[in-house]
């Protein structure tokens, strides 16, 4: 059986726009599709996933992507009351992905009194000549009794690079 997903390109995307819809690199999109440039054009068939047994999706899919990603890049978290500068302790904090509807969690922790979690290492695409399509994407999901639970679903990890995720979190009502 074909599991291969496809996407038609529509007026006005980009390998750019595609690529982050389907939470592919863009050199991926190109080596999937045998593309020698970035230029695709409306109507085109793009190839975003080539399918694999059905019977060992999850495991696969988990597997090439630990395979895919053997950089590491550290992320650092900032939990704040809405858009203010005051920080929440004691956030539940999980960064995760999905892999065939499993959710694999890479990170689990909570904010210090400062509302900062730090020091949270992650796997990676390796730093290419590419470097700017060379980002791992997360998601994060901060959790307090007191406060509307948060889930950002793109943060970029990079290479070697710290990224700083700012999570503002509003109060529960009451």
């Amino acid at each position: 059986m074909n599991n291969s997903i496809t996407h038609i390109v529509q007026k006005g995307e980009t390998l750019y726009s595609i690529s982050e819809k389907h939470q592919i690199s863009i050199s991926q999109l190109m080596e999937l599709n045998d593309l020698k440039n970035t230029i695709i054009y409306p109507g085109q068939v793009l190839l975003i996933s080539k399918g694999k047994d059905p019977e060992s999706k999850e495991s696969q899919n988990y597997q090439d992507f630990l395979k895919e990603n053997q950089g590491f890049g550290s992320l650092k978290i900032q939990t704040l009351i809405g858009n203010s500068y005051l920080p929440i302790s004691g956030v539940e904090i999980e960064v995760y992905k999905i892999f065939e509807k499993e959710k694999k969690i890479f990170f689990k922790g909570k904010t210090e009194e400062s509302g900062l979690l730090d020091g949270i290492y992650l796997p990676t695409q390796k730093r290419s000549e590419d470097y700017l399509n060379g980002a791992t994407i997360y998601q994060i999901q901060a959790t307090h009794p007191n406060y509307e639970t948060v889930i950002s679903y793109k943060v970029y990890i990079y290479d070697e690079i710290k990224s700083i995720q700012k999570i503002e979190m509003f109060p529960r009502e009451v």
